[in-house]
């Protein structure tokens, strides 16, 4: 009889999201630990990690096959000798550009009509003018890091009618 495939969690789940992950592999073993508390043995265990547990930990682990970060970067994971032969590293690139791209257009948005110093004035019941404020409309607009966040965030801006320009910082 063949041993279950062994995965490790290291995100914080609920009940109904442990369900939905667990539902396509139901002859897996899952085991959950909490971020930052995870153990040398469990990642030496396991086939597949779902979490970003710390690189410096994957050197013992001879048996996996597969490791699914939740961030988008994975560069310490890329690393020569960082993952053990044959092992699947996935990231989560794309599924942050929207959402983070619209916090980040909100951010630059409120410094441009000065909402900080505003929220501040209003605290103090001091309703003064704090001077012009600037707008998107014909702004030009330098997006370092076109990547998915970095497309999304010049899409945004040039819904506004900015002048968008984009750096990648790789060539591909």
């Amino acid at each position: 009889m063949t041993q279950p495939i062994r995965v490790l969690v290291q995100l914080p789940l609920d009940g109904e999201q442990r369900a939905r992950l667990e539902g396509p592999a139901p002859g897996a073993a899952f085991t959950y630990v909490k971020p930052r508390t995870v153990a040398a043995a469990d990642i030496e265990a396991a086939d597949v990690v779902v979490g970003n547990v710390p690189a410096g930990m994957l050197a013992g682990a001879t048996h996996l096959r597969l490791l699914q970060l939740n961030s988008a970067g994975y560069e310490q994971y890329a690393a020569p000798g960082a993952l053990p032969a044959g092992c699947a590293l996935c990231c989560a690139t794309g599924a942050y550009g929207q959402a983070v791209s619209e916090h980040l257009f909100a951010m630059v948005l409120g410094l441009m009509k000065r909402l900080p110093a505003y929220r501040d004035r209003q605290r103090a019941h001091d309703w003064c003018d704090l001077g012009p404020v600037t707008t998107p409309r014909g702004a030009n607009v330098l997006v370092l890091g076109a990547g998915d966040i970095g497309t999304h965030l010049a899409g945004l801006f040039t819904a506004m009618g900015a002048h968008v320009t984009g750096v990648r910082s790789h060539a591909t």
